[in-house]
């Protein structure tokens, strides 16, 4: 009953090797993509037909948006970050595509990290009282824990962040979480 026997195909084809991030939600598919210069968010039923009750008509249109990663919380919010080396934000969306105002100001969360160009971030964990965020900063690399309002939690590492000598060159640090709430730490 999905799609036509069960193969969806669709046009998106990503520009710049930037890949589809997607998210199996409430049995519908969640994905982020980028167009052009846009970035967007969409969401299909299970029968392969666009939810036309998420976003605007099925999708939601990010104009011009840096955006780097995605990530979803353990109740299927949505969680968007975006960067330069002079801004940094996580905007959260509900399932139906919007933003939830209630997180940060307005559904956008500001954050202060002192980036430089060649800076790498991701959203590595989102939990209901959780937001883990890597850095790489070639040659040190950074693990950031925020709180459910996006404050940095002091009580892990260092001041809310562990700290890594030696980073390779854009390459992201990896966290494989444990149900006890320790993680391990790879790299490509």
């Amino acid at each position: 009953t999905f799609g036509t026997n069960g193969t969806l195909t669709t046009p998106i084809i990503p520009d710049n090797g930037d890949n589809i991030e997607m998210f199996l939600i409430n049995d519908k598919i969640v994905y982020f993509y980028k167009i052009g210069s846009n970035y967007k968010l969409a969401c299909i039923n299970p029968d392969g037909t666009n939810d036309l009750t998420f976003g605007n008509n099925g999708e939601v249109v990010f104009d011009g948006l840096i955006t780097k990663t995605i990530e979803k919380d353990d109740l299927n919010n949505i969680y968007i970050l975006s960067y330069t080396a002079t801004s940094q934000t996580i905007t959260k969306y509900l399932l139906n595509g919007t933003i939830d105002n209630s997180y940060g100001i307005n559904g956008v969360l500001q954050l202060n990290f002192n980036l430089t160009e060649n800076s790498l971030l991701k959203i590595e964990k989102v939990n209901i009282n959780e937001l883990f965020i890597s850095r790489a900063d070639y040659p040190i690399d950074y693990i950031y824990k925020l709180n459910s309002f996006g404050i940095l939690d002091t009580s892990f590492g260092v001041n809310g962040e562990l700290v890594f000598s030696g980073s390779y060159y854009f390459n992201l640090l990896k966290l494989k979480f444990l149900e006890s709430g320790s993680f391990f730490i790879t790299r490509n």
